[in-house]
């Protein structure tokens, strides 16, 4: 499995396997909660309410929370702040209000 964090504390899980005979990449809310899943191989959603469904939203679960996604979720975090911080520093350098807006 390929994990990814976001900076909401959100996360992404690509590369999927031993639930069906294809990999599924699935997206999940700061508590582990599953919003979306698919097959990407055969590009088409995983069903709601499915036993496919049900068995990812376990591995949410299991994943929020862990030391490792806290680690992960503040690496995110930091990098945003990072690109902040260099838009900032362009903006400031070009003489222009590029963040005016966020």
């Amino acid at each position: 499995m390929q994990v990814q964090a976001f900076a909401t504390g959100g996360f992404v899980v690509h590369k999927i396997t031993g639930i069906t005979p294809s990999k599924i990449s699935a997206w999940f809310d700061a508590d582990g909660r599953l919003l979306s899943a698919e097959f990407p191989d055969l590009h088409r959603g995983v069903r709601t309410g499915s036993a496919t469904w049900d068995a990812v939203q376990r591995i949410g679960l299991r994943l929020a929370g862990t030391h490792t996604m806290a680690t992960m979720v503040a690496d995110a975090r930091a990098r945003l702040d990072a690109v902040r911080l260099d838009a900032a520093s362009a903006e400031q350098a070009a003489g222009v209000d590029v963040l005016a807006d966020a």
